[in-house]
């Protein structure tokens, strides 16, 4: 896409595979399974050249459960060139020749090759690891999910704004104005493509897109093909239960959560009643109500009402980060980073930027969180908000270490920590040395991580921190395990499962008894083990995470034993 510029072919396929569609949402659940496949979006005579053998079908809709059921790994799934109708499957691809492309697998490569030979275009799920590419004549495109797709979104819209904002001061001079706009057509011709493949799911950014463009002075280059009516509906049911008392008790729920609360201020004048949470009734609540909730912040952004669409995200962002509910989780943080900026709360933008670079890290979307990362570390240096700062490098550092970079994981800790180590914040403190006993663990330096963690254990204990006291148990018996000291990393396992269950905090005890079950298959109790396993996979099971795919290895190997 030479200068953010779509060709025009790839642009009409987009639209057809936009997330709304049954085309695409049957592809993203082959995606999601790593089921892999084909997929040839036509039928003419080139097409029937180059399709050998399967099944032909007069009566198939294309829906999401018929395109999943009907895609076989490395044979193809021929739809109409309307979409609606399922044409032929197990069907094998033969073109003339297997060319040199940017695809990697035989599947990518029959899906290239066939691409050059037909006018239609063809998509291949990787079974890999479950990335699709729409492939159209020569040109090839990797197609989104969801999550990252807001994620973009939010950083594209964020982006026009700092262009449409600078170009509206004074003092310009010619050459800056000059940069601004290229800059800002950029942005405007990156957001139009992630609009495409988003399709009906985000209405809103498409309204703001078309507002930048008008203070621009410029047309939507290139015009909308969905032609989306200005007065859109809105994207989900209006949850008309949640008035202002409705509000008050989020806030109350998110003080019982909440580190650092975050204050709803309420305008009204009415009196409501008095409410109380601890941390298991605020969980319960707003994992009750989330559905709800999550409607009432797409209303508010619907109506203009960005104050309050961040006022609700922002009461919602510790319940995300525990119930890991991260499809949601990113919805909320990409709709209220827009809101912030638009009501100018750049502490607000900086804790939204790095609460989505979390959720697209713990994805496994690395490119993008660190992305989103640095975007946010750039408004805190420049609000010198050392303690924000600080926790955003602590998230950081688990990422580096992911993607291989142990060694800049550790001095990015150890920034962390030259932060906040002369303020009073023990909290934090303990959180970054937890993490940094964790990174030294896995490297195999046993005797380093037992110093952090005593150390983050002693601030817990000092803040009062009891879930920051788990979750070093939790890692303190990761390095006991890991040292080979099992006994000792059984009582550090029991402990946390102990007291997170206490806490009510439904995500550690199940990290926990994973972890519980990893020791107990090394002390060769394996019935214990599969207990505790068995109960953590029922749990990730029921989020999609995972950890459930990994565990449920482990649980095969046992029982082949």
């Amino acid at each position: 896409m030479a200068d953010g510029q779509l060709a025009e072919p790839v642009r009409q396929a987009l639209t057809r595979l936009a997330l709304h569609t049954a085309l695409r949402q049957g592809i993203e659940r082959v995606s999601q399974a790593r089921g892999g496949g084909l997929y040839i979006l036509g039928w003419d005579s080139a097409v029937e050249s180059v399709c050998g053998g399967g099944f032909v079908h007069t009566d198939v809709p294309v829906s999401s459960d018929n395109i999943n059921q009907l895609s076989k790994m490395d044979l193809a799934v021929v739809v109409s060139a309307d979409d609606t109708t399922i044409l032929r499957s197990n069907a094998t691809l033969t073109p003339s020749a297997f060319l040199a492309t940017q695809g990697s697998g035989a599947r990518h490569l029959a899906a290239a090759s066939t691409a050059r030979e037909i006018t239609y275009p063809v998509v291949a799920v990787s079974e890999e690891n479950g990335a699709a590419t729409l492939y159209v004549g020569a040109e090839s495109f990797a197609l989104n999910s969801y999550v990252v797709l807001m994620s973009k979104v939010s950083i594209a819209v964020l982006d026009l704004h700092t262009c449409v904002g600078k170009l509206g001061s004074e003092g310009l001079g010619r050459r800056e104005t000059a940069v601004l706009t290229e800059r800002a057509r950029l942005a405007a011709l990156r957001l139009e493509v992630l609009l495409l493949e988003l399709g009906e799911e985000d209405a809103g950014a498409n309204v703001l897109l078309s507002d930048y463009s008008r203070q621009l002075g410029m047309d939507r280059v290139p015009a909308d093909p969905r032609h989306l009516p200005s007065g859109v509906a809105l994207m989900h049911v209006v949850a008309r239960e949640l008035d202002e008392w409705h509000e008050q008790v989020l806030n109350v729920a998110q003080q019982a959560l909440s580190s650092r609360p975050v204050p709803v201020d309420c305008t009204s004048n009415r009196v409501f009643p008095t409410m109380s949470f601890d941390e298991n009734t605020a969980l319960r609540w707003i994992d009750q109500e989330r559905t709800m909730l999550v409607a009432s912040i797409k209303e508010a952004v619907d109506q203009g009402a960005p104050a309050t669409a961040l006022r609700r995200s922002m009461a919602m962002l510790e319940f995300f980060y525990r119930s890991k509910s991260r499809t949601e989780w990113i919805e909320v943080t990409s709709l209220a980073v827009i809101a912030a900026r638009q009501a100018g709360d750049h502490e607000a933008e900086a804790a939204l930027l790095t609460s989505s670079a979390v959720v697209q890290r713990e994805l496994g979307n690395f490119d993008i969180a660190l992305e989103l990362f640095a975007a946010a570390r750039l408004i805190l240096g420049e609000l010198e908000n050392r303690v924000g700062e600080a926790e955003l490098l602590n998230h950081l550092a688990f990422a580096l270490e992911e993607v291989g970079e142990a060694d800049r994981a550790v001095q990015t800790c150890a920034d962390a920590i030259t932060l906040v180590q002369e303020l009073d914040e023990p909290r934090v403190h303990g959180k970054i040395l937890n993490n940094l006993a964790g990174i030294c663990c896995r490297a195999g330096r046993h005797e380093e991580a037992v110093a952090h963690v005593d150390k983050a254990l002693d601030l817990f204990v000092k803040d009062e921190y009891d879930r920051g006291r788990a979750w070093a148990l939790s890692v303190k018996g990761n390095i006991h395990h890991r040292a080979g000291q099992h006994g000792e990393a059984e009582s550090c396992y029991r402990a946390a499962v102990s007291e997170r269950s206490a806490q009510g905090d439904e995500y550690g005890v199940a990290v926990s008894r994973a972890e519980l079950g990893d020791v107990l298959a090394a002390l060769g109790d394996d019935a214990s083990a599969c207990d505790e396993w068995a109960a953590a996979a029922d749990y990730f099971s029921g989020r999609d995470d995972a950890r459930a795919t990994e565990i449920h290895k482990k649980l095969a190997e046992l029982e082949q034993r």
